[in-house]
């Protein structure tokens, strides 16, 4: 739900979002709460995720470069 919230409140930002999600837990999905080591197969799933982002970039790079009120 909250997800699907923030997608809601990107558009408007025109802000791109990748289609896959990772739900962690802070609990089992880091050490002491603060260095990030996920259990399988949530690694797998973030990898995933992680390399999807050069794709995007790549792929909205002529808009970042057409629009004057890109950063």
């Amino acid at each position: 739900m909250a997800v699907q919230k923030l997608r809601a409140q990107a558009g408007p930002l025109r802000m791109a979002d990748v289609g896959a999600q990772v739900a962690l837990s802070p609990r089992e999905d880091f050490v002491d709460f603060a260095d990030f080591k996920p259990r399988e197969p949530h690694g797998a799933e973030v990898r995933g995720l992680v390399d999807e982002l050069p794709a995007w970039a790549r792929a909205l790079a002529p808009l970042r470069a057409a629009s004057p009120a890109a950063v």
